[in-house]
């Protein structure tokens, strides 16, 4: 039942490509707008939501583009939102992330300080997060640059391919924050939580949202003690990593480019890698508790947790979709023809698996079932479970799904 959706480019155009599992298209869209596409979300069980990104325009202001696709009606809605906050320029990139509960949008900004900042050199590129409603709006900015205070690059990422693309001459990106999380299942100060992942500084850091307090990082330049797999104490479990997302509470899961102590990228110099980590904030630390090696790829990928506790990772520049069992075997592997940025799984419904039967005294009987949503989501969705013999409606139970594709216990008489 499930399905694997990607962005392709091809010949100017972008489609928006669903494969089933023996990876024949059973559905395709053509994205509309100009930019180039990069994350895509679920936003409930049949809408995908995606943006579009203007890497290079940090010194000119223009709108943010945005689409919805609606997989029942095939409807492709496109809307935009105009970040008039200062530095009143600057362009889209990377992440976003929609929050149901509020109906905002948070979206990785990225733009030139010029004259914004007088404490900062005038060609280093400053970032922000922003939130708007769903009427463009901007409700909130957090910028890394006053709570982050470390401005050292690896000598790669100045003179990188990733940096050349978009800008002439060396690339002061210190920053390149490439992932976001909103997390509403921790409080926080009363707005929850926000994990903001650095590329190039190796860390990516919990915000309390309403405060802007960093509350802890984790990688080089986090404040977390770490472990490898194997206990050992290192300086950073993964480098310039990609997509880190919290499937369960103080449990993350994250693309490892590893390549960020490498002097140079030759593909193939050493396997990336899917990594489970675990944190204790008492501790302060945090550990690998799984590690997969997966082809190189030295910028972009992502990786998903699966309800059967299979790990699916793309090596985007390897050209290659891999899925491992729990005992890290491939089990299931795409071939790509082109690099793509990330790419995500669903199911076409929410799966539901009988645990256990118990038997009552009074003739009835107890069904013990774990229920997992059709998509990844971080926030509780409300459902009902419903059981029939033939076609009687016998009982029903209300429930909720949980997030990160973790299964619901549900008993129900």
């Amino acid at each position: 039942q499930h399905l694997t959706i990607l962005v392709v480019p091809r010949k100017g155009k972008k489609l928006l490509v669903i494969l089933d599992m023996a990876g024949r298209v059973i559905r395709t869209k053509e994205a509309t707008q100009k930019g180039n596409l990069r994350s895509l979300r679920m936003i409930n069980s049949t809408t995908i939501m995606g943006f579009y990104q203007f890497y290079s325009r940090t010194t000119e202001l223009g709108a943010i583009p945005y689409f919805t696709w609606n997989l029942v009606t095939d409807e492709l809605n496109n809307f935009e939102f105009w970040p008039r906050v200062p530095p009143f320029y600057g362009g889209p990139h990377h992440d976003f992330w929609w929050n149901p509960t509020t109906e905002t949008i948070l979206q990785l900004y990225r733009f030139k300080n010029l004259k914004y900042d007088p404490n900062e050199d005038p060609d280093i590129i400053l970032e922000q997060i922003l939130e708007f409603n769903m009427t463009g709006d901007v409700q909130w900015v957090w910028e890394p640059h006053r709570a982050i205070q470390p401005r050292d690059q690896n000598d790669d990422d100045i003179v990188e391919a990733e940096c050349k693309e978009h800008v002439e001459g060396e690339c002061q990106d210190v920053f390149h924050g490439n992932s976001l999380w909103w997390d509403t299942r921790e409080a926080g100060e009363g707005d929850g939580i926000v994990y903001y992942n650095s590329r190039h500084l190796d860390t990516f850091w919990k915000l309390d949202k309403r405060s802007k307090k960093v509350l802890w990082g984790l990688g080089r330049h986090g404040n977390m003690v770490c472990y490898d797999i194997n206990g050992k104490q290192v300086e950073m479990p993964m480098s310039h990593a990609h997509a880190v997302v919290l499937i369960r509470p103080n449990e993350f899961l994250a693309f490892d480019n590893s390549n960020g102590q490498q002097k140079s990228h030759p593909s193939g110099a050493s396997p990336s890698h899917i990594v489970l980590l675990e944190v204790d904030e008492n501790a302060m630390t945090a550990r690998l508790t799984r590690s997969v090696d997966v082809p190189y790829s030295w910028k972009m990928g992502n990786a998903y947790l699966l309800p059967n506790d299979n790990l699916l990772g793309l090596s985007a520049n390897a050209k290659i979709v891999t899925e491992v069992d729990k005992q890290n075997k491939p089990v299931w592997v795409f071939k790509l023809d082109k690099a793509i940025y990330r790419i995500f799984r669903m199911s076409i419904v929410p799966t539901v698996r009988v645990h256990g039967q118990h038997p009552c005294t009074n003739g009835s009987l107890i069904l013990e079932l774990r229920i997992w949503e059709a998509y990844r989501t971080a926030q509780y969705t409300d459902g009902e479970v419903v059981v029939y013999l033939d076609t009687i409606r016998h009982a029903s139970a209300p429930f909720r799904f949980l997030p990160g594709w973790a299964a619901a216990p549900v008993n129900i008489t």
